[in-house]
């Protein structure tokens, strides 16, 4: 990756680029555009992109850190270590440099969970698999009561907060963030450390980002990490949730190191982060047309990816994450057949109820009421 500017001399504007080929050509495509080239001179960000090391496409490249005037060298915002990440290494160790940099700098200086929300709107995202935040700059802001928005949950730099698989989340994008973020999925783990401008856009995956995804689930350790933060959460005492929260931390640095480093083909990228953004969107539209049209794919090659790549259809495997889903929903006890309907994106109550049948062999209710009854046992019901 580099820099590079485009536009005219009178309206220049600074972009972040790659090179690929394409039908044996050499080519470029834009990640993304960092703003007009006056501004972002006028600001100094310019000045100290150009002293990071960062490549641009004129050849220009200065590789020493920036010094200030008392011969000290200045730190790079987070924003800008994202930067130079991007146009440097590798996604995965990009993020093994920044997982060992807040280890050993003891950068979670606090812990909390996430709450969740009484009544979330129609609109809320629910969290397919357990994940944590990690503000780097900024602050990120949950949407508790959208009629009383004095209750809005902000995280700051330095707080872990943990947000549990099924709960749902609206975040509030009107400040700017740098954040780093681990998903924690049966299949495998998602880290994505990224930036959001704060101009109030839902973008996926954000422009400025790293994303990577290991190439099998979690390992038993880190597995069984993830399982004492659950045990953590019920203690609800803030030193030992931040002591698992930063055993936590070091055991997803051993995933990434212990993952097998091999490059993942472009069909299996690309399924993962088409299966990410489906986790990711269960209450939305994940029709083949919408799902092709975001990533920029025919509706065909979107069926074929997943005929490779999950055995399955489409339709079939968002069906089947959706009444997974439910059913988490529905173990909670908190919302009524038919919104856990809602949330799970079908339209028809009695849709949802044959599909759930299909799949444990038995209605919503008389699951809820089979969780309940065996509420002490270990493993909750499992699809036949």
């Amino acid at each position: 990756m580099f820099f590079r500017t485009s536009g005219t001399p009178e309206r220049e504007y600074l972009q972040l680029a790659e090179s690929y080929r394409e039908s044996g050509r050499a080519r470029q495509r834009v990640i993304a555009t960092l703003g007009r080239l006056e501004e972002v001179r006028a600001s100094g960000e310019l000045d100290r992109l150009l002293r990071s090391g960062v490549r641009f496409s004129q050849g220009l490249r200065v590789t020493e850190k920036p010094v200030e005037p008392n011969g000290e060298s200045s730190e790079l915002s987070p924003r800008e270590k994202l930067l130079h990440a991007m146009s440097e290494e590798s996604p995965r160790n990009a993020l093994i440099a920044l997982l060992h940099r807040l280890i050993s700098e003891d950068q979670i200086r606090s812990a909390r969970v996430y709450p969740g929300m009484e009544a979330a709107p129609p609109d809320a995202t629910v969290t397919e698999g357990s994940r944590f935040v990690l503000p780097l700059a900024g602050a990120y802001r949950f949407i508790l009561n959208p009629q009383d928005r004095r209750q809005d949950l902000t995280v700051p730099v330095g707080q872990f907060c943990w947000i549990r698989g099924g709960d749902r989340i609206v975040a509030c994008n009107d400040t700017a963030r740098t954040m780093l973020t681990v998903t924690f999925s049966s299949k495998f783990t998602r880290f994505l450390w990224y930036h959001h401008p704060g101009d109030g856009s839902h973008f996926t995956p954000p422009k400025l980002s790293i994303v990577f995804h290991t190439s099998t689930a979690m390992s038993p350790g880190l597995r069984h990490q993830v399982e004492a933060m659950t045990e953590a959460v019920a203690l609800n005492y803030e030193d030992v949730f931040r002591g698992n929260a930063q055993a936590l931390l070091a055991w997803c640095l051993r995933e990434l190191r212990l993952d097998s480093g091999q490059t993942l083909s472009a069909g299996r990228l690309r399924y993962f982060q088409v299966s990410a953004y489906v986790a990711g969107h269960l209450s939305g539209d994940l029709s083949r047309q919408a799902v092709a049209s975001h990533f920029g794919m025919s509706v065909n090659s979107l069926s074929r990816l997943f005929q490779t790549q999950a055995k399955s259809g489409f339709n079939d495997y968002v069906r089947r994450e959706r009444v997974e889903l439910a059913a988490k929903l529905l173990r909670s006890g908190h919302l009524s057949v038919k919104e856990v309907a809602g949330f799970c994106g079908f339209n028809l109550t009695a849709y949802f109820i044959k599909c759930f049948r299909e799949a444990y062999g038995m209605t919503p209710t008389q699951y809820r009421r089979g969780h309940r009854l065996t509420s002490a046992a270990t493993e909750p019901l499992s699809p036949l």
